[in-house]
């Protein structure tokens, strides 16, 4: 059996990538967080997972200014039926609407479009 800590493997796999003649570029995905109704996404869909602790699914989307993680909601989860990884999406926040139950948040509203 290996004694090896978790670290100790990491931190000898990050010597290996410096070490081995490549130019690594580190990738890193920032959160995406639409703000203000008429926010635009556009990008690669290159990821859908399931959340851990929802429901709803996490995108990541290859954008210009790089990868971004996109948390779903309801009615994005809804409108994002038919896109699949590798289609070049266009999502617009509409804004919310109130929620029909009372002391419920508003519902974040979302416009999907896929290139054809």
């Amino acid at each position: 059996m290996n004694n090896e800590t978790n670290e100790e493997i990491i931190k000898e796999e990050s010597i290996n990538l410096e070490s081995d003649g490549i130019n690594w570029e580190k990738q890193e995905s920032g959160v995406f967080k639409f703000e203000n109704k008429g926010d635009i996404l556009i990008g690669e869909l290159i990821n859908i997972e399931k959340s851990n602790t929802h429901n709803n699914k996490v995108y990541k989307i290859r954008t210009d200014e790089g990868i971004v993680t996109l948390f779903g909601t309801t009615v994005l989860d809804s409108n994002m039926v038919d896109v699949g990884k590798g289609n070049y999406i266009k999502i617009v926040y509409d804004g919310e609407t109130p929620h029909e139950k009372k002391g419920y948040s508003p519902i974040k509203q979302f416009s999907v479009f896929k290139k054809g």
